[in-house]
Formats: structure tokens, C-alpha cells, sequence
């Protein structure tokens, strides 16, 4: 889990590059928020217009080996729409990304990145040296 943690924060720093370099190429309605949370959700939950789609994390198959599955009734929408909220409600209030294409350039806190990727550099967790080679894929 701790993999994908790390690879989360990769793909983040990733996405905020390519942020600042599509600045303008973007709809007005393109917006990013990534977050830290302090409770962990226990699906995925991806949304465009009245598209969703909601991945499980079981045991045996966590982060990116996990399924997903498409949302179809309305009420199944609103229910795990609703979950997620809260869920959103009780993150971090600094967004690790922000992003809204009206504003132009995504604002990304780079002492939050810092502390998590020290945090999980250190000996206890992956290690400085499995760290960097995750942040250096992407």
C-alpha cells in the first residue's frame, strides 16, 4: 500500500507539471483538486458529468489491481457521491494540487509534498532510495 501511496504523490507532482505547461490549452470548465485525507475511503470514486465509476480496495487487490465498476441507477450515484463528500469534507485543508483552467496555473503546495515524501523516505517506510526512483518514472 505504501507503493501506491508513494506512486500517488508521483503521479500528483506529474500532473501538476503537466498542469503548468497546458495552461490555456484547457476547457474553462477543467478544474483538479488532489488532497490529503484523514479518513481512507474505501473505494475509488471517479466522476465526469454522469459518468461514475467506483473501484474497491479488498485486501488482495489494492490500489491500482483493484476493479471498477460503472455507477448506472441514481440513487447508487447519490449515495456514494454523498459518502465521498463527507469523505472530502474530512481532508486536509491544504489541497496537495488545485487547479481551476480559470485561474490559468495550478497552485501546488510544495511543503506539503516535501513532508509527505519525507515522511515516507524514511527508514521505517519504503526508503529514500525507493522513493526516488517512484518520483523519477513519471
Amino acid at each position: 500500500m505504501l507503493t501506491d501511496i508513494a506512486t500517488s504523490i508521483a503521479i500528483s507532482k506529474s500532473l501538476a507539471s503537466t498542469l503548468e505547461t497546458m495552461s490555456g490549452k484547457l476547457p474553462k470548465t477543467a478544474s483538479l483538486s488532489i488532497r490529503i485525507y484523514k479518513k481512507v475511503p474505501y473505494f475509488a470514486y471517479h466522476r465526469q458529468n454522469d459518468d461514475v465509476y467506483i473501484g474497491f480496495y479488498f485486501q488482495r487487490l489494492v490500489g491500482s489491481a483493484s476493479g471498477v465498476y460503472e455507477v448506472l441507477d441514481e440513487e447508487t450515484k447519490q449515495q456514494f457521491g454523498d459518502h465521498f463528500a463527507s469523505i472530502h469534507g474530512a481532508s486536509d485543508t491544504r489541497a496537495l494540487v488545485e487547479f481551476d483552467s480559470e485561474r490559468g496555473k495550478p497552485v501546488v503546495d510544495h511543503t506539503l509534498f516535501r513532508e509527505l515524501i519525507s515522511t515516507l523516505s524514511g527508514d521505517s517506510m519504503l526508503g529514500k532510495v525507493k522513493m526516488d526512483e517512484l518520483l523519477s518514472r513519471l
